[in-house]
């Protein structure tokens, strides 16, 4: 057909459904580069060896098989925890990482109103906020541990069915801060989180990835198959974490939820996301500046990212089989302008500067048809609404008034602890 640098082109122009690299003499590294985009295609793939590996390391070329607990019965010390994982589908057990954050205080009420006993591992970065609703519940266990921690991990996830990985460094301005700690957060993390699950038998994990892979794309609506283009390390440590989840899952059902840009309040509220800082200004100082404008974003309420979530986690094996879901709703993709407009419209009076500098290359428009029609989400709360509810809690708290403090913004906040930690 022609070059596989337009692998994307044919498997979407052809109808594509398994690809086969036999390619036994390419570099190792251009084999990862193929096997990796196929991946991301959502397309089982196969890796043909090449002569010598096969008659001298036969095993060198295959995937490897993932070792669970169950594969250690004759062990002793291992058979009590077999026993006990055989009453776990009675109580319904998910652990949630990161799960005192901003949209784990929406998700963990939703859990609890589904029966679920739900295990939080948090190491409460930006305090303890995101719990207070639930932190005494007989259903909700809070661990404080860190999931770089492979003993909290361990102890955290050895008894559930599910997990829901929430916890990582968020965000652009905040990964760009200290390059070590995002990479042991957002990448190491879940390396640890994926093969201690694996090992553990856990049935599926749902985890948070981004919609900021698609990264500085064109006008057109991408799907969860286009090309991604990452324009940050916060973007690309979400697709290297999509991969060690696909490469090793083993028995796990992975499910990856790419979330639009979040919007909306939480009891561990954040004004360093781009709608709530608008209105925040807008509110408390009666202006604010637009840098750029023209780049879109897909925009969902923090409620509804939970709702997503619940779904994922709820669903049957064929519905997610597709692995995975842009989360959102196609008829909110917006410019930066269009919510600085909604903004301006909502607060007669306000003072609105429009700079054409541009401090954020990233810019796409996303389709989400494949998240309604097999796990039947659609959002429910649009921005308007979620400005107006702001606007409100903003007139009414006066701890919300203070919003550049820095326990409301992930970048400000860590730019402290990061100071602290390494003086």
């Amino acid at each position: 057909l022609g070059s596989t640098s337009k692998l994307e082109h044919y498997v979407a122009e052809l109808n594509i459904n398994k690809i086969a690299i036999a390619m036994p003499s390419a570099n190792q590294s251009v084999i990862t580069d193929l096997v990796s985009r196929a991946r991301r295609l959502n397309l089982p793939v196969s890796v043909t060896p090449n002569i010598f590996d096969l008659v001298h390391n036969p095993t060198k070329n295959t995937y490897r098989h993932s070792v669970k607990i169950d594969d250690m019965l004759g062990i002793k010390e291992i058979q009590q925890e077999s026993v006990d994982r055989l009453n776990l589908g009675r109580n319904k057990r998910v652990l949630v990482t990161g799960g005192g954050g901003y949209i784990g205080a929406h998700l963990i009420p939703m859990l609890i109103e589904d029966g679920y006993y739900v295990k939080i591992i948090e190491n409460f970065t930006y305090g303890r906020h995101g719990i207070r609703s639930f932190e005494n519940h007989p259903q909700v266990e809070i661990i404080e541990g860190d999931i770089c921690d492979i003993r909290a991990v361990v102890n955290s996830l050895k008894d559930v069915d599910y997990i829901i990985a929430l916890a990582a460094l968020v965000g652009d301005p905040a990964c760009s801060l200290n390059a070590k700690e995002t990479l042991n957060l957002n990448y190491e993390a879940t390396k640890i989180l994926v093969e201690t699950a694996s090992f553990y038998g856990i049935k599926r994990l749902i985890f948070a990835s981004s919609c900021s892979v698609y990264g500085a794309s064109s006008d057109q609506f991408l799907t969860e198959d286009s090309p991604l283009n990452p324009v940050s390390l916060y973007a690309k440590t979400r697709i290297m974490s999509e991969e060690v989840l696909l490469d090793r899952c083993g028995n796990i059902e992975p499910v990856i939820l790419r979330l639009s840009t979040v919007f909306g309040l939480s009891d561990r509220m954040r004004f360093d996301l781009v709608v709530n800082t608008l209105t925040a200004r807008g509110v408390v100082d009666g202006k604010f500046q637009v840098f750029g404008g023209n780049q879109w974003r897909p925009f969902i309420h923090c409620r509804d990212v939970a709702q997503a979530f619940r779904l994922a986690l709820k669903a049957s094996s064929e519905d997610v089989k597709p692995t995975i879901f842009n989360v959102g709703s196609t008829s909110m993709n917006f410019t930066i302008n269009d919510v600085a407009k909604i903004i301006e419209h909502k607060l007669p009076g306000v003072q609105v500067e429009y700079q054409d500098v541009i401090d954020d290359p990233r810019n796409y428009k996303v389709n989400f048809d494949r998240i309604s029609k097999y796990l039947k989400f659609n959002t429910s709360i649009s921005v308007e609404q979620g400005v107006d509810e702001m606007i409100l809690a903003l007139s009414q708290d006066p701890e919300l008034r203070l919003y550049s403090d820095a326990s409301y913004s992930n970048v400000q906040f860590l730019k402290s602890v990061f100071k602290t930690h390494f003086e």
